[in-house]
Order: structure tokens, then sequence, then C-alpha cells
């Protein structure tokens, strides 16, 4: 599979040098070229009285863009401290303003010993230089305030200069002579001031074909002196390379315009589009008419000597005049209003009214569309230069699933245009258009659909074969999911038909449909259905294991900012802070270098946690034609050969040291290519008011050991017999044999399950994706389950359901009645899923609705739960929960605590910071598939990804009879033989050695009821506790295909 990222690491080097060769010569030409302009502009002028100014401009212009920048950022703090002020958090930053801020301090990172202070400050520069070029390109990606002002002084200088102009006939050359000396200063600064503005376009560009792409590079380059000096020895002989300069001068006007369009586009976000076309037709037609009058004017305007009338009355009424002319050419389609008479200025008509026959019936026709039309296509297919590098995407997908694309390709730093072909209409997708426009990321959508009855031809206008790959995508925001992967399926058999490859190819579904209706051998699968299916039962018995799951899948760095501040810090909640600690932890490859081939994967697992504390789970190697991985081969003398790949769990933002030390990247892992600095600045807005002492430390709070004994007693006893009451009392009469409807667990457990001392799932709400989720118990004989909502055993189909009358019960209640949910006894099962229930509840119910109805019953059994459970301290098993909701967002209305600055991010950098930094999230207990369709994303970019995406499933594998791995289990901390230490260093090194056991996280259970959090590889000197469960790996599992 073709690897994303723009090369190898000597193909970026020789970019790098080529880049760096042509900033030098055309910056070299333009700045040389300006001095030579301005010194032979006047003989009587000095030569100080020349290089001065343009020393003014080239100051004048950076100054000036760094003034905008921190006006930008006072503003924002003081929006954003007003939206924040009753919630006690910060001001936020927008991620560009964050970038620029001089009292930023670079990220903090770990480093390698240096050799010599030669290499010391060799790596030093390069790190400065690299933060100076990404803040410059930042800056002038928000340059356009600074760009408006100073266009506006250079066309303001400009038509005050041409009331200076003289001439009797348009065959005449103008005459100059009347032009003041400080005119002529003020426009050297003004030429200065564009060089600058040009030469720092330039050093912030990536690539070359990012400065030959720009339009508005090429119009600026049109008013330097370059193409004066080209047009003086072409067209204007008798004129000098000033005065040339001064007759180019009406090109402001076309930048001008150029720069309307950009910022329209900037400010579209909830403007209308039929109101942005407007602004874009009103202004464009104003502009394009000035610039056209302009330069009529320059080209055979007259002024003359003896004119009586005010020269600035009378240059404005001859420009009016070419201003009338040139605004009825353009609406009569250019023919004969306006009489050229020179050569010169035929030629300007031609360029202008040939413009305006391509640019003004475009726009009309994108209005029509705007106002009733139907959109076919958004953005452009071809892109400036190579086609080479785009991928596309086919599906009617949600806007959602086009969002997690964007976002991924930007953390992978990827330069590619994004292509989707669907059958939705565009304008769903306009906040995705603009997400692509914030993060600079190139989108072009299609509406056209591939599959039956479908427009093939499409293919071969995208080049689909010349793709770096392909995605077919079904989506999970359909009530109907079986349906849209059969649509899915007839687009693979068309892309096979049309002579597709597939290997570059993968596919997504999101129901139950088996592999034998998909094409055999034909791309990579992915199986949302499967994934959450498998998520949710490892989950039951590993609480926490989502969170942990889907933090490790992350390519960016999800670090939430530390607070420094005592006073809040106390207010955040001790579990959320020991959550903190392992956010930043994700799932890496790395290829292991020759020169530890032969070593013993006990010492290389020992190596690298001890010296750069990463926990190495597995080996991937090849056997035979087919790539395979190990989770976990300790103890089963395998030894490290060569073109094996260590699977890690480490750091996002891993070290230098840890990649020259033991590992080496190879490029295998571009994908994986962080913005960390990106979003560590974005932290370090919080670093005056956070406090990283505990979260570091991972030390107990003081309330801990008050709480211990309590807490101990609720999660001591999780066996199966705690779910039958000692005391049963006195039940009702003995159901049917065939009847699953009871009153509560303890009547199930008595009359209904087969096995009664399973564990207890308690399920709140129905779901199609429930009755698939009984099928897979049915499989595994686990667990039994009970059925709790609203007048479930009518609305629900029991001869359905009766294929699972061993393990399954119904209980009728109401969630939302604290009488029902006692009826039903819901505190004695081990594990309660609530989940939205579209089937039970009204047809016409939006998903919204259902996220609100969803969030209120978790809430209400939450406290039930933890009432009952507290005040009773029974014997009883502690309760671990998930919650279920359609809008991953909503999660932060499962709690009361205040929103932390995440929480109110702009959204259009990232969704998942809605969850990633939320309270419930952090205690394991919340799912949304949109968090499974991120994970699959996050695994679907690269061959690398599709590898790692694998290594996850065989993370949550069951150990059913499909199955023989058992992934990731938990084991009580209190029942390690022989263990009585204190930090998770001294835990791993215990079962690693002694019991050949990889621990790679832990889950800690608060003192409180139905409260917890994930702890993902938390440091060696994170302390522990005696009632914590640790997640382990066990050297039991056994080789799998990739």
């Amino acid at each position: 599979m073709t690897n994303m990222a723009n090369g190898s690491s000597d193909g970026k080097h020789w970019n790098s040098i080529t880049k760096g060769v042509f900033d030098f010569v055309l910056i070299t030409l333009l700045t040389t070229s300006l001095f030579y302009t301005v010194i032979t502009s006047r003989d009587d002028d000095k030569l100080w009285e020349e290089i001065v100014p343009i020393i003014i401009g080239t100051i004048l212009y950076p100054a000036t863009l760094y003034l905008f920048e921190l006006i930008q950022s006072m503003v924002r703090n003081i929006k954003d401290n007003i939206l924040l002020k009753r919630r006690q958090v910060g001001g936020i930053h927008h991620i560009d303003t964050a970038l620029l801020r001089s009292d930023e301090k670079q990220p903090k990172k770990r480093k390698a010993v240096s050799k010599s202070m030669m290499e010391t400050a060799k790596k030093n520069m390069v790190s400065w230089l690299g933060y100076m070029k990404l803040s410059l390109t930042f800056m002038m990606h928000n340059s356009c305030l600074t760009i408006i002002l100073w266009d506006s002084f250079k066309l303001i200088l400009w038509v005050v200069t041409i009331t200076y102009w003289r001439r009797d006939s348009n065959t005449d050359d103008w005459n100059f002579s009347l032009v003041p000396v400080n005119i002529y200063r003020l426009h050297f600064i003004a030429l200065s001031l564009t060089n600058t503005e040009l030469c720092l376009f330039i050093l912030g560009s990536t690539e070359i074909r990012d400065v030959l792409g720009s339009l508005t590079f090429w119009v600026s380059l049109f008013t330097l002196p370059p193409v004066a000096i080209i047009a003086k020895y072409l067209f204007c002989s008798p004129f000098s390379f000033f005065n040339i300069y001064w007759m180019l001068g009406f090109m402001i006007w076309i930048k001008g315009f150029l720069i309307m369009d950009r910022i329209i586009n900037i400010f579209n976000f909830g403007i209308e589009r039929k109101s942005h076309r407007l602004w874009r037709i009103g202004f464009g037609i104003f502009l394009v008419a000035s610039a056209f009058a302009s330069s009529m004017y320059v080209l055979q305007g007259i002024h003359p000597f003896k004119e009586e009338t005010n020269q600035f009355v009378y240059s404005l009424a001859r420009f009016g005049e070419f201003f009338y002319f040139s605004f009825i050419t353009f609406s009569t389609v250019g023919y004969g209003d306006v009489t050229p008479k020179t050569i010169n200025a035929k030629l300007m008509s031609i360029v202008f009214i040939s413009l305006m026959l391509v640019w003004v019936p475009y726009e009309m026709n994108s209005l029509i569309q705007a106002f009733g039309g139907v959109t076919r296509i958004s953005g452009h297919i071809s892109s400036w230069g190579s086609m080479d590098d785009f991928i596309i995407v086919i599906g009617d997908i949600d806007p959602i699933q086009l969002s997690s694309f964007i976002f991924k390709i930007y953390y992978a730093g990827a330069k590619m245009k994004i292509i989707l072909l669907t059958n939705k209409s565009i304008e769903k997708y306009d906040l995705q258009v603009d997400q692509a426009k914030l993060l600079r990321q190139s989108l072009c959508i299609i509406k056209e659909d591939v599959g039956l009855n479908g427009y093939i031809d499409i293919l071969h206008t995208v080049k689909i074969n010349r793709a770096s790959a392909t995605y077919v995508l079904s989506t999970f925001k359909t009530k109907d999911t079986r349906k849209t992967d059969m649509k899915t399926v007839a687009k693979l058999i068309s892309l096979k038909k049309f002579g597709y490859t597939g290997e570059n190819l993968l596919i997504q579904f999101c129901s139950p449909i088996g592999p034998q209706i998909t094409l055999p051998d034909f791309g990579h699968i992915v199986n949302l259905y499967r994934t959450k299916m498998v998520i949710i039962a490892k989950h039951i018995t590993c609480p926490g294991i989502i969170t942990l799951i889907i933090n490790l899948s992350l390519t960016h760095n999800a670090m939430m900012p530390k607070d420094t501040n005592e006073q809040h810090s106390q207010k955040l909640p001790h579990l959320y802070k020991n959550y903190l600690v392992g956010v930043s932890k994700c799932l890496r490859i790395y290829e292991i270098p020759e020169r530890l081939v032969g070593v013993a994967f006990e010492t290389l697992c020992s190596n690298l946690y001890n010296r750069h504390g990463s926990i190495t789970i597995g080996i991937m190697h090849s056997s035979g034609l087919n790539r395979v991985f190990q989770l976990n081969p300790a103890g089963k003398d395998y030894i490290i050969k060569k073109g094996d790949r260590a699977i890690l769990i480490a750091d996002s933002a891993y070290t230098k040291s840890m990649q020259q030390d033991i590992v080496s990247a190879a490029g295998t892992n571009s994908s994986y290519a962080m913005r960390d600095t990106i979003f560590n600045l974005v932290r370090n807005k919080w670093s005056e008011e956070e406090d990283d002492g505990e979260a570091t430390t991972g030390g107990k709070s003081d309330n801990d050991d008050d709480h211990a004994d309590r807490s101990s007693s609720i999660h001591s006893n999780q066996d199966g017999n705690s779910l039958i009451p000692v005391d049963l009392g006195e039940l009702d009469s003995k159901p049917d044999v065939n009847c699953m409807v009871v009153s509560s667990i303890t009547f199930a457990c008595r009359y209904v399950y087969e096995h009664s001392s399973l564990p207890v799932i308690a399920i709140i709400g129905y779901s199609d994706f429930i009755l698939q989720l009984l099928v897979y118990f049915e499989e595994i004989k686990k667990f039994n389950v009970v059925l709790f909502e609203r007048e479930i055993s009518s609305k629900l189909p029991l001869n359905i359901l009766l294929r699972f009358k061993n393990f399954l019960a119904v209980i009728d209640g109401d969630p939302m009645k604290k009488s029902d949910v006692n009826r039903a006894e819901l505190q004695k099962a081990c594990y309660i899923y609530v989940l939205p229930s579209p089937i039970l509840g009204d047809p016409e119910e939006s998903e919204e609705d259902q996220d609100i109805r969803t969030i209120l019953i978790y809430r209400h059994i939450k406290s039930i739960m933890q009432g009952t459970m507290v005040s009773k301290l029974s014997n009883e098993g502690n309760i671990f929960s998930l919650v279920e909701l359609h809008n991953a967002a909503n999660v932060t209305y499962l709690d009361d605590r205040k929103w932390a600055a995440w929480n109110v991010f702009d959204k259009r950098l990232d969704p998942s910071f809605s969850y990633i930094h939320s309270f419930e999230y952090s205690m394991g207990q919340f799912i949304s598939d949109e968090m499974l369709y991120g994970l699959t994303i996050n695994t679907m970019m690269t061959e690398e990804d599709y590898t790692i995406y694998r290594i996850l499933l065989g993370l949550v594998s069951t150990g059913d009879a499909n199955d023989k791995n058992t992934g990731i289990e938990m084991m009580a901390i209190r029942d390690i033989e022989g263990f009585n230490k204190r930090t998770f260093g001294q835990l791993f090194d215990h079962l690693f050695s002694k019991m050949n056991k990889i621990v790679i996280g832990i889950y800690r259970v608060g003192v409180v009821p139905m409260e917890s959090c994930v702890i993902c590889a938390p440091p060696s000197n994170f302390l522990i506790s005696h009632i914590d469960m640790a997640y382990i790996i066990s050297n039991n599992n056994e080789i799998c295909k990739l």
C-alpha cells in the first residue's frame, strides 16, 4: 500500500535543498531589481535618500503584520473571556494566534545528550528555524488585514500620483516632471513594502508549487521591478524603470480583487451561500471595472498642461468616464462602448473583456445554483502540479466522517487533495468545506454515484488509478445500515468492473454484512459494526477498555493543559488528574535496527521501558508470504530477527533519543507525523493556570485512605454468587418456561438464566445493534442479560428473542422512575449499558432528542445506584457502566462539572476534543459511533495504519472459539502474589520478570460507585493502590495474520 506521506527522508531533504535554492534566487532577484529601480528613478537624489525609504518599508511590513496579530489575539482573548467568564476558564486562543505569541515557550522535549557543543548548537538552530518558519507560515496565512492596509495606502498614493501626470494627446508620452519629490519617497516605501510582502510569502511557503500556484504572487510580481524592467525593453523604452512601475499600478485593483475573494471565503462561516455569491459578484465587478478604467487612463487618458480645472477634480472626472465605459462594456459583453486608440489599449481591452467573459458567467451560474440549482461540484478536481498526491473517498458518508478524513490528513502532515464522490447534496458538507479552508487542506466534492445506474465515467475524470488510496465507505448515520452496505458493495463491483486493482483500496462497512457477500481479495475491509460489538463485549470483562483503545489509536497529541494554579487544581477530580497522566500515549510501530538482531524479546522489552518508558507489547515479522504479529511472546524464547518491527505504547511526542538509541522509524511510521508543536503551543496557554504536580506523580489524594476500606468493601466481591441475594424474600409465581418477562434480576436468576452465576448485564434501551450483540453473546457464553425499558415486552418481538432465553430476561419499567429501577434491582447487575432507543421511542424523534433522553436516564440511574450502594455498603459487586450517544460532543452533559477549556475549543479544528478530555470518557464509561469511526479512520490511511487496526482488534479479543487470543485482561493488584511495591515501574518489572505478563495501564476505581479512571502506560514513578486493577497482556497469545 502506498504511504501517504510526502516521500522518503532523502526525497524530503532534496526538496528542502531545492526550495532553499529557489527562495534564494527569487528573493535575490527581487531585492536587487528593487534597489536598481529606486536608485535609477531620479538623478538628483542622494543615495541615502533612496536607501532609507527602502529600509523603512522593509521594517514596516513585518512590524505591522505582528501588530495586527497582537490586536487579533487581544480581541480573541476579550471575546473568549466573556464567553467563559462564568465557567472560570481562561480565554482560548485560536490555533493560529497561539503559534504567533512571542511569549509562548517552545515545547519541552527530552533530548539526546549531544556529543559536542557544535552539535547542540546545530540542533538548537534547526529547532529555532523550524519554529520561526512555522510561525511565519501562519502569520502570512492571517495577513489579510496587513495586506488591505498597505494595498489601500499604495492605491491612494497611486491615484494621487496620476493627478500630476500631464500630456496633451493620447499619442504623446506621459510627462512626470510635476510629481513632487515626497511622492517619490512614499513610492519607494510602497515598493519596499510589496517586495517584503512577497519575500515573506516565499519564505513562508513549504513548497515551490505553493508559490507558483498563487495568483496573488503573480499579481504582486507585476507591480515589482523585474516585470517593469522587461516591460521597459519590450514596450516603453523612453521611460525609466520607476515610471513603468507607476504605469503598472492599476494591478493593485486586481490584487484587491483576489484578496477580497480570500477574505469572503475566510469569513464565510455561518453566511448563506447566496449572500456569499452576491458579495463576490458585486465587489468583483467593481474592482475589475476599476482596474480596467485605471489601465485605460494610463494608456489613452489625457491631462493637458494648461488645464485650469483643479488637477484632482479633472483626473477624477476622466477616471469616472473610463469607469463608466468599462462598466457598460462588461454589461454588454464588450461590444463597442470603448474605442481603444492605441495598440496597447486595444490589447489591454482584449485581456479585460476576455476575463469578464469567463468570470461573470461563472459567478452568475454559481449564484443561480445557490438560489435554486443543484451544485454538482465544489472545489477543483485538478491541483497545481502533479496529480499523484490525492485520495478518493466514495460513498454517501455523513459530514462527520469527512471531517475525520480532513483532520487525519492534517495531523499526518500530508500534502494531499481529498476528492469525495457522493450522491448527497454538496450543501450538506458546507462546514467541512470551511474546515478544509481553515486547515488549508485541498478538498473537492463531486455529486456523482458510481453504483447501480451511476455515472462510471467520473472514475476516468478523477483518474482513480493514479490515486494514492481509495476509500469506499458506508455511513453509520442511517436507520438501515444494511441497505447502505449493499449500496457500498454495488460501488465495489463498479470499481472492479472498471479495472481498479484494489491494491490501495480500503472498505468500511457498518452492518453485520458477511464477508462472503463482499468481493474476495479486493481491498482491505474494516467493519464498524464488528468493531463495536467486540469492543463492547470486551469492555464488560475489562471496564475502561474503550477509552484505552481509542486513545491508543489517536495520531495526535491529546494532552490536556496542566494547571499550576493550586486553587483551581484542587477543583479537578483526583481521578481525572490521574487519567491525564496517560492521555498522550498511542500505539506505534518501529523497525528494529540490525544491530539488535539476535536479542531476546525480553531484553528488548526491558531496555525500551527502563530507558525510555515505552512498553513493547508485541512483535511484527514475516512468515512466508504473509506478515504476522504476536502479542507478548515473552517466555517463548523469541529472538529478534532481521526485518522485525516492535509494537510499542509510547508518548505521541516521542523523543529523538529514543528513535536514535533503540529503534529507527526508517520511514515506516510517516503517517504518524505529529503536529505536536501546534498543540503544545495551545497547551502553553494554560501553563500559568494548571498544576501538574499530582498528575505526573500519581500521588493519592488526601481522602483516599479515609475511604479505601469502604471502596474495597464495595469492590471486593465480584463473583457471580453476589447476584442472588441471601434473603430472597417473597417472589412472584414461577413464570412459564418460555417466558422471559420478569419483575426483577433476582427473579431472572432463579427462573430464567440457565447459568445464574454468570455476571448480569443490564441494558437500558434497545436498537437493532442489541439483537446482533445478543447473537455475539450467544457465541461467547460469558454473560447473562436483562433488557429494561418502558413497555419493552409489548414493543419488542419476543418470539425472535426466544432463541436467547437461556441468558436473556426482559423487565418492563420506566428508567426515569426510581420505584421501577429499585423494583428491577439494577444494583444487582455488574454492568449497566444505556443507549438510545429509536425502536421503542417516537419514530419522528431526532437524534438530539434521543441523546437528551439517554443522558437523563443515565444520570438518573447512576444517581440511584450510587446512593443505594453507598448507603447500604452491601457486599454486592461494584457496578460498571457504559453510555452510548449519537453525538459524541454531548458527552459533556453527562456530568455537572464546569466545562474545561478543551470542551469549548473550536470544534472546527477537531471534534474529538469534545470527548477526549471529558470526565465520563476518562472513566471509560462512554461510547459513540463517531468515536469508533474515528478509530477506523485513524487506522485506515496507510498499510501501517491498517496493521495498527488489526493489532487493536487483537487487543480487544475476547478469546472465543474463533479467536484463541485473550488480548488485554484485567488483574487485581491485591491478587498478585509476592508483590507489595507502590509504583507502576515496580509492578511492570515484577509481572514481566515473574509471570511473563506485560502491564500497559491501570484501571483505578474511585471511592464512589460507578466512578473510575483509565490510566494508560503511566510513568514508572506513578503511585498505585492495592485496590487498583492492572491491564495486562499475557504470553498465551497466538500468532495472527495481518
